[in-house]
């Protein structure tokens, strides 16, 4: 499926061969070289898409409800969770433009894969504080995520460049959900589910080390 998007984009069209005001390279022509002799594009899509990837808002209620929780207070927990994410997400935002965004979403993504596995634990007081934290925290690292390209790209690229990241990262909302309940019922419980999560936080993390890494490098070479 993005073999065949990346093939169309390659496709040229009278609308890449415009130059800008400055007189600068056709757009299109840039583009395709951000896709492919600058893969970072690519892989802040598959970050994204392994930040996205964990079912905690389709199977954290089925978690629930194993630990004895009934419907109405599964409901309390979501609302109170969503409600606490707010404040959550503006405090988030403001240790980005404090620390960056790359900072924070690191060590979102490490407690993440440090908590998630806590699902596991089958005690009614634990799943609820980890559900909790989950689903309040949920937000963060997408919408840090989202921010990152933001500092590597130029401004009239973004549209393009956050095309490309959310076709890649979508990936992960479907699939998250999907392949998820194929492990469920093939194992016949969620503890590999929020394993798989937990490692998939964790891949996210060395993802995202590499990103800065190779950003590093690109940018001591005067790329």
């Amino acid at each position: 499926f993005f073999l065949v998007i990346l093939f169309f984009l390659r496709i040229e069209t009278p609308d890449f061969e415009k130059k800008s005001d400055s007189g600068e390279q056709g757009a299109g022509i840039r583009r395709r070289s951000m896709i492919f002799k600058n893969p970072i594009l690519i892989y802040l899509g598959i970050l994204t898409c392994l930040i996205i990837f964990p079912p905690y808002q389709e199977y954290i209620p089925s978690v629930l409800e194993e630990v004895g929780y009934g419907t109405a207070f599964r409901g309390h927990i979501f609302m109170w969770a969503y409600a606490l994410g707010i404040p959550i997400l503006i405090f988030s935002g403001a240790l980005a433009d404090k620390f960056t965004p790359k900072k924070v979403l690191t060590i979102t993504l490490i407690f993440f894969a440090a908590i998630t596995p806590l699902l596991n634990t089958g005690s009614q007081a634990v799943v609820l504080f980890s559900s909790i934290f989950l689903l309040a925290f949920s937000s963060i690292p997408v919408s840090l995520a989202y921010t990152i390209p933001g500092l590597l790209f130029k401004k009239e690229d973004m549209g393009f460049v956050m095309g490309v990241i959310q076709a890649i990262g979508a990936s992960g909302s479907y699939l998250g959900p999907q392949l998820s309940g194929i492990l469920r019922d093939y194992t016949g419980s969620f503890v590999w589910v929020w394993n798989c999560s937990a490692l998939f936080n964790f891949i996210a993390c060395v993802m995202l080390l590499l990103i800065c890494v190779r950003i590093r490098k690109r940018r001591e070479k005067g790329i």
